[in-house]
């Protein structure tokens, strides 16, 4: 593989990283301002 093809690669990696952790630092925000949205969340994972 060139360099930049695995350059390429690691930028969609960073960015997809990036992506998830803005997610799951949302999901923790609204699970602090909302206490009962994670618990609905976590009630339909197991359904």
């Amino acid at each position: 593989m060139t360099a930049r093809r695995l350059l390429a690669r690691r930028v969609v990696a960073h960015s997809i990283g990036v992506i998830v952790m803005a997610l799951v630092l949302w999901l923790a925000w609204q699970g602090y301002r909302q206490p009962e949205l994670l618990i609905d969340f976590a009630n339909a994972r197991l359904c």
